[in-house]
């Protein structure tokens, strides 16, 4: 599968408030990860998106990151920063 091509379901950062109004818990956001097999490209991960979610989320609820069991080639800066964060799989 190639993730680029789920840009147009992939979460704004500028959606979140609205996210978070509806009075969610949790927050699973799509950037790009996707369950099952990434195929020969691997993850594409949208981390630039990532973090704006982050940043617009401000701790006031947890994220959950689904379909990153595959994350070759991912820092792992990037597994810590995704835990400190509140990331749950």
């Amino acid at each position: 599968m190639d993730t680029g091509d789920l840009a147009g379901i992939l979460t704004n950062p500028d959606d979140v408030e609205e996210f978070i109004a509806s009075g969610i818990d949790f927050l699973a956001p799509s950037v790009g990860n996707v369950h099952g097999d990434y195929g020969p490209k691997g993850p594409e991960l949208d981390l630039e998106r990532l973090q704006g979610i982050f940043k617009s989320m401000n701790g006031r609820v947890r994220l959950v990151l689904h379909g990153t069991n595959d994350t070759t080639g991912i820092d792992s800066s990037v597994h810590q920063g995704w835990s400190d964060q509140g990331e749950r799989e």
